[in-house]
């Protein structure tokens, strides 16, 4: 992140905040008048929740995952109630898979890069806890509880087969417990970059899979 433009001083803090502020008034006015007041709202939730809870948070302590989680969760809720349907299990569900997915997601990172984050003061749970068996804890945690959340869609699927959608839910998040499941007891680089390649192999797959059921 040394190279990006704040940081290497080729934007002022004045003219970042000035950025962020028109962005998030011409995003949130777009929302409110060429979507719904809904949407907008869940846009500003996410905002808050990203920069003025999240954010300052990460120098804090090791909450701020669970906190930036929520921030994450929240876009897909967007993209249903914009389409004006309303919030339900069906909604909070795809939302669920999308929190829980950070977990193990997040620990693999912020175990590859606990020295840079440690260096800046960032309290992530591998710089809290160095052995690394709270962030596997975490990781195993959320990809174990994602499987059943991510099979409520099967209850009522809008279309096609719901033990063919149950069966492949089922398989992209049996592989990536047990890759969280191996980081947790390895807790080495090697572990934390497969389990960090399977959960960025899992999202594109399951919501492609969400596509699938629902042609």
């Amino acid at each position: 992140t040394a190279a990006r433009p704040l940081a290497a001083g080729r934007v002022t803090s004045g003219e970042a905040l000035g950025l962020c502020a028109a962005s998030l008034l011409i995003g949130v006015y777009w929302l409110a008048w060429q979507v719904n007041l809904l949407t907008a709202a869940l846009g500003v939730a996410s905002w808050l929740l990203y920069v003025v809870a999240y954010t300052p948070m990460k120098p804090r302590g090791p909450a701020n995952t669970a906190v930036g989680a929520v921030a994450g969760a929240i876009p897909i809720l967007m993209g249903w109630t914009a389409t004006g349907a309303p919030l339900g299990l069906a909604a909070f569900s795809l939302a669920g898979v999308l929190y829980l997915w950070q977990f193990p997601h997040f620990m693999a990172i912020a175990w590859l890069y606990r020295r840079d984050y440690g260096a800046v003061g960032m309290q992530m749970l591998t710089v809290v806890d160095p052995s690394g068996i709270r962030a596997g804890v975490q990781a195993v945690t959320g990809a174990a509880l994602l499987m059943p959340v991510s099979l409520i869609p099967a209850l009522n699927p809008p279309s096609g087969s719901p033990m063919v959608y149950a069966l492949w839910a089922v398989l992209l998040g049996g592989c990536q417990l047990l890759l969280a499941i191996r980081f947790a007891l390895q807790r080495d680089d090697l572990s934390a970059r497969r389990l960090l390649r399977a959960s960025l192999i899992y999202l594109p797959a399951w919501m492609g899979l969400q596509l699938m059921v629902s042609l």
